[in-house]
């Protein structure tokens, strides 16, 4: 059954789709952009727009997802099914028969010169501008990486389980000492709980030293694992 739901990022699916069209040999613990459960959410999306037209391959790395089709056995083009879930607002469609209204008089537009004119000469039109642009900045604030310095312990191979663990994330790792080491990792808010998670897995070889909201909310929830007797 297909999702319901409208997509506004669409670009999210759309990386995902080319990865699969235009690749289609990775498994899934070389989508290292996202986390694996990102990774599953979008999928399964996908397979309910164009299950007809994916395949699985298996091999030692794990199941590789891709596209099989022959444009000259289909009548229509199946990523149109894709396309229909994405939303439009009315700035959306206003903006674009502003740019239709800005080309009557002018043969060309660079992007910057069309931005520009929109700024200045159409901004009063669409709806709740100034509002929905510092929504925009606050969402484009919540989008940005934190940032998370673990120290480590590397005993019972925890070094390799760490890297291993936290594959798909940007990090950076520096040697203290024989035994011990600084990794920054790089992570989408959306996957803090289950990072939280992985983390106390590690027990005392893994020690989070920043940030201290981070610090905060790993001790309440070993503090609602004692409480319930775990």
């Amino acid at each position: 059954m297909a999702y319901s739901e409208l997509i506004k990022n669409f670009s999210k699916i759309r990386e995902y789709i080319s990865q699969f069209f235009i690749y289609g040999f990775k498994s899934r613990n070389e989508y290292d952009s996202k986390s694996a459960r990102s990774y599953d959410n979008e999928r399964r999306r996908i397979e309910s727009w164009l299950g007809d037209y994916m395949s699985f391959r298996q091999n030692p790395d794990g199941k590789n997802v891709f596209f099989a089709v022959d444009s000259r056995s289909i009548p229509s083009n199946p990523l149109y099914n894709v396309f229909k879930a994405k939303s439009f607002t009315s700035n959306d469609i206003t903006l674009h028969f502003c740019i239709l209204d800005m080309f009557v008089d002018c043969d060309v537009l660079s992007a910057g010169e069309i931005a520009e004119k929109l700024s200045n000469e159409y901004f009063s039109v669409f709806e709740n501008c100034a509002e929905k642009y510092h929504k925009f900045e606050d969402r484009e604030e919540k989008r940005r990486p934190d940032t998370l310095v673990l120290e480590l312990t590397d005993e019972r191979n925890a070094l390799e389980r760490v890297m291993h663990h936290f594959s798909y994330l940007k990090k950076e790792t520096e040697k203290l000492d024989d035994k011990h080491y600084r990794i920054t990792l790089e992570y989408d808010r959306d996957d803090e709980t289950e990072i939280l998670i992985r983390i106390l897995s590690f027990g005392p070889l893994v020690k989070v030293i920043s940030p201290q909201s981070f610090i905060n909310k790993l001790k309440n929830r070993i503090n609602k694992q004692i409480s319930c007797g775990f």
